[in-house]
């Protein structure tokens, strides 16, 4: 019940952050909404996993707003993506970028049980993966676009 209903509010924040996203990032810039939530998501995921040893209301507040910055985060992705490339390439660029990340993300699924073992549990195997985070922030130094672009 407790896993569930974790699960439940990190999809639902999901999914309340992904709708407003375009709202956020128009009202703030796409690229520091973007850094703000590779933080955020950075943060909450080392208290959810790394600080948090049991479960509490925190755990489920955690988990709702993870998901609400994860779900604003991937919205801004929508922006910030295809605005990377040219009009020519802009779709199957975008594309290729979303379906390799869902590739790393596959693997990183199959081999979280074998990192939790091999790093002492689920929570130092998750929080592993929030590196990630870190690698985008970085990378948003490198962006010379913003958003869309005609060229």
């Amino acid at each position: 019940t407790e896993r569930g209903m974790a699960v439940t509010l990190l999809g639902l924040g999901g999914l309340i952050g992904g709708i407003i996203s375009g709202w956020i990032a128009q009202r703030f810039g796409t690229r520091q909404v973007q850094a703000a939530c590779f933080i955020l998501c950075f943060l909450l995921s080392f208290v959810l996993f790394k600080m948090t040893k049991s479960y509490s209301e925190f755990v489920l507040i955690g988990s709702g707003m993870l998901g609400f910055i994860f779900g604003v985060s991937q919205g801004v992705l929508n922006i910030l993506i295809p605005g990377m490339f040219s009009i020519q390439l802009r779709s199957s660029a975008t594309g290729l970028c979303f379906h390799v990340g869902s590739a790393f993300t596959a693997i990183a699924v199959f081999f979280t049980g074998a990192l939790a073992i091999w790093l002492g549990g689920y929570g130092n195997a998750i929080f592993i993966f929030s590196g990630v985070y870190v690698i985008g922030l970085f990378s948003l130094l490198f962006m010379k676009k913003e958003g869309y672009s005609a060229h």
